[in-house]
């Protein structure tokens, strides 16, 4: 969730490192990848990468799930929707497969 006083340049910026950077490391499905941002020097850091989500209503991913104007998804719709990307990447995973047998 991009932090408040950022502009709609800034957020499409880091947006697009983070995908870049995902894209790199060959992350399919869902992840959450944790990074902060210095406004004054364009700097991103990555901090970490997480492929499941926290479980509890505590957790920040539910959060910003909820608060982020592009998605505003309820904890249950999210946790539904990153179970069926993971299911989506299983079957497309597996296609190839089953078309070799």
């Amino acid at each position: 969730t991009p932090p408040m006083g950022l502009s709609a340049e800034q957020i499409a910026s880091i947006r697009q490192r983070i995908t870049d950077f995902a894209n790199q490391i060959g992350l399919a499905g869902y992840a959450r990848i944790d990074v902060f941002y210095r406004p004054a020097t364009d700097e991103l850091f990555l901090v970490e990468v997480n492929t499941l989500p926290g479980l509890s209503m505590a957790t920040v991913t539910f959060t910003q799930a909820y608060i982020t104007p592009e998605f505003k998804m309820a904890p249950k719709d999210f946790l539904g929707e990153v179970v069926a990307i993971g299911s989506r990447a299983t079957q497309e995973a597996q296609a190839p497969a089953a078309a070799k047998a």
